[in-house]
């Protein structure tokens, strides 16, 4: 092999793609992560808090509707515990998400959330914001049984989508090897020169991680395995030379 060369193009992103699509603005700093849209997103405090009937009484629930409603009902307007819990929840809005957690638990209602509590924070002092997980999550990624792997990766994700630029661009491997031609006993010199996407070689989309495994083995398919041991090492040691710091910023 000879006239071995590798050039890279790398890039940050800034269409934010990512974040806009799993990230979704819920109140001031508070987000809420919605998992490509396989989550929905809230329509009342209903989806994102559940007042239980065994650890709340209906009649507690109409006077706390007494104290801080705009009317006064009457006992006879309910006919069941979800009855209360409606009126109550039309009384707030996730604006007034605050408010309505402050107000029950002064009132000494228990109030259960429907999600997870999440802090990023950014690069810069005072980078942060909270991030509300729904707990439907840990069934659509099928783990319910276990909290602590799906806490690591999706704090990483989120922190990824909202701090961190995707990285795009293509490196390209060129060189020149010989192959036998055993029909006419002879010998060509051909030309390799492939361009490859780190979107389809990357292992990772915000930190740079190619696959050089899999880059290796598309090498000797295209080549027919043609090869050694030292080439392809060769090969190798200029891909791990490549790092983050050949991902440029536009």
């Amino acid at each position: 092999m000879k006239k071995l060369q590798i050039t890279a193009n790398f890039g940050y992103s800034d269409d934010n793609y990512c974040c806009q699509e799993n990230i979704k603005h819920l109140r001031g700093d508070t987000y809420i992560y919605v998992d490509w849209g396989n989550i929905a997103e809230p329509e009342s405090l209903e989806d994102l808090f559940e007042i239980l009937p065994q650890n709340n009484k209906k009649r507690k629930l109409i006077q706390f509707l007494k104290e801080y409603s705009n009317y006064y009902p009457n006992y006879e307007d309910f006919k069941t515990f979800e009855d209360v819990v409606e009126n109550i929840f039309s009384e707030y809005s996730t604006n007034s998400m605050k408010d309505f957690v402050n107000n029950l638990a002064d009132f000494g209602i228990e109030v259960t959330p429907k999600f997870d509590h999440y802090i990023s924070r950014g690069y810069s002092q005072g980078d942060a914001v909270e991030i509300f997980v729904p707990h439907s999550l840990r069934t659509v990624w099928g783990l319910d049984d276990n909290a602590e792997v799906l806490d690591k990766a999706l704090q990483k994700q989120i922190d990824h989508y909202l701090w961190d630029s995707e990285i795009y661009g293509t490196f390209n491997i060129s060189f020149e090897y010989e192959v036998r031609r055993e029909t006419f006993g002879d010998s060509i010199i051909i030309k390799f020169d492939e361009e490859f996407e780190y979107g389809e070689w990357g292992n990772d989309t915000f930190e740079f991680d190619l696959d050089i495994e899999g880059i290796i083995k598309c090498i000797n398919r295209l080549t027919n395995n043609a090869l050694n041991e030292n080439e392809i090492l060769q090969i190798r040691e200029n891909l791990e030379s490549l790092d983050q710091s050949d991902v440029k910023y536009n």
